[in-house]
């Protein structure tokens, strides 16, 4: 079964973002906060936060 592409995309992203946090502390406080229900899940697909999280894993040898 294909996977749709949307699916896929969300899913890397996902990936990238809880790499990042191991590591980072505001992509790290964004997880947080939506796990925590303060903030609306949508906020982690800010395109500066999703850099961030690609920047960090790239220092941090994570593959992007």
């Amino acid at each position: 079964m294909d996977v749709p592409p949307e699916i896929r995309q969300a899913r890397a992203a996902r990936h990238q973002l809880a790499q990042a946090a191991l590591v980072d502390e505001t992509v790290n406080e964004a997880l947080k906060a939506v796990a925590f229900g303060l903030a609306h899940p949508l906020t982690l697909t800010d395109p500066a936060l999703l850099d961030r999280a690609l920047a960090v894993n790239r220092r941090a040898g994570e593959p992007s």
